[in-house]
């Protein structure tokens, strides 16, 4: 059974996948309207599944990540997961506030800081015993 921590990276690391989708559904239109002005700009002619492939491939790569991380313990996917939260840190928060901060960016930026939680579990004692490979096993009164 995983430690304590590492079932507080999966609440909140799950929690971020949540909300991150609510935020692309609250602003789908504008995505589309983005997606559709690219497009435009460059001559390449991209529809909306592009934007439906990319979410669903969105949700496949953090679910892989939650569970080489919480089930597997495998530290290569910790700094990926890691990793992946300084990129999107990086690139979205000067996105986020370049202009008002509409429904679907609040919701983005909360995102990201439930990964920022998640990340922070995953440096916890009980996590770095994890990922060394050390398994306890559930007391019985768990």
């Amino acid at each position: 059974m995983p430690p304590e921590s590492i079932r507080k990276f999966t609440l909140f690391y799950l929690g971020s996948l949540v909300v991150s989708l609510a935020a692309t559904f609250v602003g789908y239109d504008v995505l589309t309207a983005q997606l559709e002005a690219q497009s435009a700009a460059t001559g390449l002619a991209v529809g909306t599944g592009t934007i439906i492939a990319g979410i669903v491939l969105n949700i496949l790569i953090t679910l892989l990540l939650w569970y080489l991380v919480a089930r597997k313990g495998f530290v290569i996917a910790k700094w990926i997961v890691v990793l992946l939260f300084l990129f999107t840190l990086v690139t979205s928060i000067s996105g986020i506030f370049a202009g008002g901060l509409a429904a679907h960016e609040g919701l983005s930026l909360l995102a990201i800081v439930l990964q920022a939680v998640a990340v922070y579990f995953l440096f916890q004692p009980d996590a770095r015993a994890w990922f060394s490979g050390e398994r306890t096993t559930a007391s019985p009164e768990d």
